[in-house]
């Protein structure tokens, strides 16, 4: 354990069983501290590109917060 430095989410394309080489990972924005998130659930898949999650923190200490996220990402990996 040490400072909270903030929390990164990410996706990894499975096909056909296998695992892809290429990967998508964002820092989970916040305004005011950094997040230490624990758990992630796909809440609602809205489309191939965009999904609904909720996150639960642990923040040492302080009361956990649950949040609600929604991630949109280009499959290709582009900004």
């Amino acid at each position: 354990d040490g400072d909270i430095l903030g929390s990164f989410i990410g996706m990894i394309a499975i096909n056909n069983g296998e695992l892809s080489q290429n990967f998508i990972i964002k820092r989970i924005p916040n305004l005011g501290t950094p997040l230490k998130v624990e758990s992630v659930i796909v809440d609602e898949i809205l489309s191939e590109t965009e999904s609904e999650l909720i996150l639960v923190t642990d923040n040492d200490g302080k009361p956990s917060e649950i949040l609600r996220l929604r991630m949109a990402f280009n499959p290709e990996g582009k900004e």
